[in-house]
């Protein structure tokens, strides 16, 4: 159902997921989840394709991780000024990572074994 929502809230280990059906054809998802050292956030959306023996799952979303990591594990001989937490503290960088989800094929699913394809 559009606009649909789902949050996870955790007080003890200051934890917070929640995601939103943002749409309905296509069936589109976003998330979000975060806690004091990382924050995570994306959609989840997916092209289907069915061959009659095999069908293909293609995820079109991008997902995003936010790590705020001390500065001394940073790679380099350091990062940017921009990359500073906003909350002013120097100890700590921020590292953005981002990917798409992989393709996943499935055959045999009818008759015989299935194989699973990532």
């Amino acid at each position: 159902m559009l606009g649909e929502t789902f949050e996870y809230t955790r007080p003890d280990k200051k934890f917070t997921y929640v995601s939103e059906q943002v749409s309905h054809h296509p069936p589109m998802s976003a998330c979000m989840a975060e806690s004091p050292r990382w924050r995570y956030y994306g959609e989840v959306d997916a092209k289907n394709k069915f061959t009659g023996k095999s069908f293909e799952i293609r995820p079109t979303g991008v997902a995003h991780a936010d790590l705020s990591i001390p500065r001394e594990w940073a790679v380099g001989s350091g990062h940017p000024r921009d990359n500073l937490l906003p909350d002013g503290d120097d100890s700590r960088v921020l590292e953005h990572y981002s990917w798409k989800k992989v393709t996943t094929g499935v055959t045999n699913f009818i008759l015989g074994n299935p194989i699973i394809d990532h």
